[in-house]
């Protein structure tokens, strides 16, 4: 999925839940946790191609598509280490060990590599979500499909304005509750 989508699921999900389980959530971390596997990957590829004044110039992109084998290694490495089950379940659970209690927030590192799972191919970095014991990667559909991205974005359009509307509404009530004491 396009990290833009991954931040804005996330928020959509993690609201969700405080609404119907009136429990509170710190969203600004859960949406940097699901913006992280791609950031702690290629974000450093993005951010040295930027000091080097070669961002727009990538040797993996040609009229032919993308070439994910001139990505460099280090990329790879990190993509594996960031959407990996496993990684993120031991780290999941150091921190609750840590903590002594969840960090419900960081569980959205596990949803961007489920939705991971369903929203890349063979292409261009599959999901390696068994990574390290097993290298099996799903191959659906990328999420670059117009196929999957207009409706994906239609989907989150429609979703925020629900959120609008009901939060508006719920403090127009609030509101009127306390003009009527």
């Amino acid at each position: 999925m396009d990290i833009f989508s991954h931040g804005l699921w996330t928020a959509a999900a993690y609201k969700t839940i405080e609404l119907r389980q009136k429990k509170h959530f710190k969203i600004w971390w859960a949406v940097f946790f699901s913006l992280a596997p791609d950031l702690f990957s290629f974000g450093i590829l993005f951010t040295t191609r930027l000091i080097t004044l070669r961002l727009f110039q990538p040797e993996f992109i040609d009229d032919k598509g993308l070439h994910p084998e001139l990505v460099p290694q280090y990329v790879h490495i990190l993509y594996n280490w960031t959407h990996s089950f496993v990684i993120f379940g031991a780290v999941f659970g150091l921190v609750w060990l840590f903590l002594k209690r969840s960090f419900w927030e960081l569980g959205a590192w596990g949803f961007h590599i489920a939705s991971d799972i369903f929203t890349h191919t063979d292409a261009f970095f599959p999901t390696p979500f068994l990574w390290p014991f097993f290298d099996y990667r799903a191959s659906i559909i990328s999420w670059a499909n117009p196929n999957f991205l207009i409706p994906n974005y239609i989907l989150l359009v429609s979703i925020y304005c629900i959120f609008f509307f009901i939060i508006k509404k719920r403090k127009d009530v609030v509101k009127l509750n306390h003009e009527s004491r």
